[in-house]
């Protein structure tokens, strides 16, 4: 396995986590609920 395999292998992997966490910050943004005003369970 030479060190190009290598780079693209952890090329690979952190692009794939770079997505994700993008992924997840984009929906938490559009899909963030308000905290309610008055708490479900006492």
């Amino acid at each position: 396995m030479d060190s190009n395999e290598v780079n693209k292998l952890l090329g690979g992997f952190l692009g794939t986590c770079f997505v994700v966490f993008s992924v997840g910050i984009v929906s938490n943004a559009l899909f963030a609920s308000p905290a309610p005003e008055k708490p479900g369970f006492a």
